[in-house]
C-alpha cells in the first residue's frame, strides 16, 4: 500500500496557542475561502510557492543564472533580484544555490508517517502538559485522506488531537475527521451569507451546519472569531455570532482582534495585501464586546487565541 502524502508549508514544535498544552502545529497547504486578512498566505495555493526575502540576499546571482524560466533578474528598484511571477512556475532550482536563504520554497510533498516521526519527537512534552498534535492551514479539510491519516495515527499512538478549520467541506468529509479529533477550533466569521460571499469568497450555510454537526461529535468546541473592521466589528454582527452560537451550546469562543503582522508575507510571495490601509483593532474594543458576550450569553470568552 502506497503511503499517503500530502502538501506542508510548515511544522512548528512547542506552540502554546492552538490547543490546550505543548503542540506540535502541522500547517497544511490549500485553503477554499479567500479571506483577504488571513496571516498565512502561504497556505491558500495548493502548490508550492517561491518566497523571497530581499533584506537577506547577497546579490551574489547564483539564481539568476541556474533559474530556467529566466524569471530573475537584477533588481531596478532595490539591491537584490526581482522575480517576474508570470514567468516563474515555482519549480524551486533556484532555492538550493541560494546561500543566504533569501529564496525559500513554500510547501514540500510529505507522507503521513514522515509528519508523525517528527510529532512523537516531543510526546513527553505532550504528557505533561495535556498537549498534542494541532493540524491547521491553510485549510486541513482541503487534503481529506491526509488529515484523516494523521489524525488516525496520531490517536493509535496516544496523542491528543486538535483541528483549527473553517469548516467548509461536505459533512460527510467532516464526520471522517471528527471522529479522530478531541479539541476543535472552529472559524465563524460571520452569520449573514452575502457578506461571508462577499468577503471570502463562499457563503457560510455549509459552515453553520457543519458547526451544529462539530458539537454533536467533538468532546469540545472552541469558536473563534476573527474581529476585522469593515466586516465585522459592529456590536449588532459581533453578538449575532453569540447568539447563534449560543443555541447551538458552544460555550468556548475565542475573538481575534485584526492584525497586520502577515503582510510581509503576501510581499514575499508576489502579491498583494489588500488590507494594507487598515489599522490594527484597540484592544478595549475588543474587551469591551468580550464583556457584553459573557454578560448575555453563558459563553467563555477571551481575546486572543
Amino acid at each position: 500500500m502506497r503511503p499517503i502524502k500530502g502538501e506542508i508549508f510548515d511544522i512548528q514544535r512547542f506552540s502554546t496557542h492552538d490547543g490546550p498544552g505543548i503542540r506540535t502545529v502541522v500547517f497544511l497547504k490549500g485553503c477554499s475561502l479567500y479571506c483577504p486578512w488571513c496571516c498565512n498566505p502561504e497556505g491558500l495555493s495548493y502548490e508550492s510557492e517561491l518566497a523571497y526575502y530581499p533584506q537577506r540576499c547577497f546579490d551574489c546571482g547564483e539564481c539568476i543564472h541556474i533559474c530556467p524560466q529566466k524569471a530573475i533578474t537584477r533588481s531596478c528598484k532595490e539591491d537584490g533580484v526581482s522575480i517576474d511571477r508570470e514567468k516563474c512556475n515555482n519549480c524551486g532550482v533556484c532555492v538550493p544555490v541560494c546561500n543566504s536563504k533569501a529564496l525559500t520554497l513554500m510547501g514540500e510533498e510529505i507522507s503521513a508517517g514522515q509528519v508523525m516521526k517528527e510529532v512523537k519527537k516531543d510526546t513527553v512534552f505532550y504528557r505533561v502538559s495535556g498537549g498534542g498534535l494541532t493540524l491547521s492551514g491553510g485549510e486541513p479539510m482541503e487534503q481529506i485522506d491526509f488529515t484523516e491519516a494523521l489524525l488516525s495515527v496520531a490517536k493509535q499512538n496516544g496523542i491528543n488531537t486538535a483541528v483549527e478549520t473553517c469548516g467548509y467541506t461536505s459533512s460527510e468529509n467532516f464526520r471522517r475527521v471528527l471522529k479522530n479529533v478531541d479539541y476543535l477550533l472552529y472559524d465563524i466569521k460571520h452569520t449573514d451569507s452575502k457578506k461571508h460571499k462577499d468577503f471570502t469568497g463562499k457563503d457560510n450555510k455549509l459552515i453553520l451546519e457543519n458547526m451544529k454537526l462539530a458539537v454533536q461529535i467533538c468532546p469540545s468546541v472552541t469558536a473563534r472569531v476573527p474581529y476585522i473592521p469593515g466586516f465585522n466589528d459592529s456590536e449588532k454582527e459581533i453578538l449575532e455570532i453569540a447568539d447563534f452560537l449560543s443555541s447551538i451550546s458552544v460555550a468556548s469562543l475565542h475573538i481575534l482582534p485584526y492584525h497586520n503582522l502577515g503582510s510581509s508575507k503576501y510581499k514575499s510571495l508576489g502579491k498583494t495585501y489588500q488590507m494594507a490601509s487598515v489599522k490594527s483593532v484597540e484592544r478595549k474594543r475588543v474587551q469591551r464586546i468580550k464583556r457584553v458576550i459573557e454578560e448575555r450569553y453563558p459563553i467563555k470568552a477571551r481575546v486572543g487565541g
